[in-house]
């Protein structure tokens, strides 16, 4: 049963910062899920886990790719949410397995350095191109009749808009809000 997710999650920041070593693959904010995910987020659910009504995305992450499809004489609509920069995965499980499973990635599309964290230590390694680094997506769904909140029941800062686009804070730090984002 999806869990619904109306408020902006706000993750430590560690979490949106911090990559680390998942023991083959690199991984933002590690695999923390418990503390770094929205409540009821279920990293490894067949089939993707979602939140319902979902209608923001985290602090820090912005819609990488949306969908909509038809349900009766209602249309659903369907977003991932990545942390900003990240964009959402496009291989299939049989490319590797955890990669589907996290759902963003960020390619290295230059060889460039990265500080990883281990269990115990940090050490600089170097992002090959073709490589890059994993993080966990959040998906959500919504409906119409899910945007019917009264404005008394929000801040104006979290209002849901419909038609704008993602712009980037004076820290480059892209926070949306749903449907659409400021």
């Amino acid at each position: 049963m999806p869990e619904p997710l109306t408020t902006t999650f706000t993750p430590p920041a560690g979490c949106t910062s911090d990559v680390w070593d998942g023991e083959g693959y690199y991984i933002l904010g590690g695999t923390r899920h418990s503390t770094c995910m929205p409540t009821a987020f279920k990293p490894d659910a067949e089939p993707s886990f979602f939140y319902s009504p979902g209608l923001y995305c985290p602090a820090g992450y912005s819609t990488a790719c949306s969908s909509s499809t038809a349900i009766g004489s209602e249309t659903e609509t369907v977003i991932t949410c990545c942390p900003s920069r990240y964009k959402c995965q496009e291989r299939t499980r049989s490319a590797w397995d955890w990669e589907s499973t996290l759902g963003c990635t960020s390619a290295c599309l230059t060889e460039q350095p990265i500080t990883i964290l281990l269990v115990s230590s940090i050490h600089t390694t170097v992002c090959a191109v073709g490589g890059g680094v994993n993080a966990y997506s959040v998906q959500l769904r919504y409906r119409a009749a899910d945007l019917q909140i009264t404005s008394s029941s929000i801040s104006l800062s979290t209002t849901p808009a419909t038609n704008s686009l993602p712009t980037a804070t004076s820290t480059s730090v892209s926070t949306s809000t749903f449907p659409a984002q400021t």
